[in-house]
């Protein structure tokens, strides 16, 4: 931070209280369990080095494009007085790197995770096909994958329904939406994935498959909804891990399945994302 500034005229606001706020879709993953930092605004930025243009106090919030040194990018971050970095996973990473948690512990800078799931997949899929002036529809019983259960790494109380005791993500995914001015080009439909498959009968021209990732969801999803996709139409599949090291291997093989039925021919190649056309009949 090469100058001083003047505090900003509206009040500062504890970082815990948003992170309170589970609409808001963050995760502290890394720095100072219990926090005092403060937040006075909010920068966006993906600038290899932020520094000449934070003033202090801010929630830097990133994707990562241009991230090649964490340890400095985090340093730096610091240096100029960040209170908190947000990491915003997709579209350029499938999850937060390693390398920059351990930047940001090593640092004690707050590290959030950004909207990972509650409609940040769709927000950037429904946005595509406002421009191309088409639909997108989601399926998603909106319980919550496994990790996100009790008592597993990414469960959020904040989505419990105290009603039913149940994770309830479709309040805050309706919210995400409205947010982002999507709700008119967006179909949520609410239900098991092979319960809606059965009932479909319209082509599509993209199916991204982004659910459980057991062998049997995994399966579901793709002998549910593969049939679907038109004749070059595009078949997306996200978590395909090569190396079990690396994640679960439910998704790949049904990447291989996909790719073996000869029904299907890989275009691209992004992380763990995978994207398909059909160039034939069949699954």
């Amino acid at each position: 931070m090469a100058e001083t500034t003047a505090p900003p005229p509206t009040p500062a606001v504890p970082l815990a209280a948003l992170l309170a706020q589970g609409e808001l879709g963050l995760r502290q993953i890394a720095g100072p369990e219990r926090s005092d930092a403060v937040v006075h605004w909010v920068h966006t930025s993906e600038m290899a080095d932020p520094y000449p243009y934070l003033l202090g106090g801010e929630l830097l919030l990133s994707a990562g494009v241009l991230l090649e040194d964490p340890d400095t990018y985090v340093a730096r971050s610091v240096a100029a007085g960040a209170a908190a970095l947000g990491f915003g996973v997709t579209p350029v990473y499938d999850t937060v790197p390693a390398g920059l948690v351990e930047a940001c512990d090593r640092h004690g800078l707050p590290l959030l995770e950004v909207g990972t799931y509650c409609g940040r997949s769709t927000i950037l899929l429904a946005d595509a096909a406002r421009a191309a002036g088409v639909t997108a529809v989601t399926v998603d019983h909106h319980r919550g994958s496994e990790e996100q259960q009790e008592g597993w790494e990414y469960h959020d109380p904040s989505l419990v329904d105290p009603e039913a005791g149940r994770m309830d993500t479709l309040p805050s995914f309706r919210r995400t939406l409205h947010r982002a001015g999507l709700e008119d080009h967006v179909v949520a439909v609410v239900g098991r994935s092979p319960q809606i498959a059965r009932l479909w009968q319209t082509p599509l021209g993209l199916v991204f498959i982004d659910g459980g990732h057991t062998d049997e969801h995994a399966n579901g999803d793709y002998e549910g909804w593969a049939p679907r996709v038109a004749d070059g139409g595009l078949l997306v599949i996200h978590d395909v891990f090569p190396d079990p090291a690396d994640g679960g291997q439910a998704p790949y093989r049904v990447h291989r399945r996909a790719l073996a039925s000869g029904a299907f021919t890989e275009v691209s190649v992004t992380d763990s994302l995978r994207v398909l056309r059909r160039t034939g009949p069949g699954i």
